[in-house]
């Protein structure tokens, strides 16, 4: 699972959620609150997020 930001019920990438908070209004709503979320991948461009696991060593 790598880390991403909800908003509106969808997980963005950080590089989605940056343009979303740029938006002024999204789809008719308020700007997107930051709320780091676990998911596999952005609902908005669909790439991986990040694993924000530790490596193993």
């Amino acid at each position: 699972m790598g880390q991403g930001f909800f908003f509106d019920e969808k997980i963005l990438c950080e590089e989605c959620f940056k343009k979303a908070e740029d938006w002024e209004v999204f789809e008719g709503r308020e700007a997107p609150q930051r709320k780091e979320m676990e998911a596999n991948d952005c609902l908005q461009c669909g790439i991986p997020l990040p694993d924000i696991a530790q490596p193993y060593e």
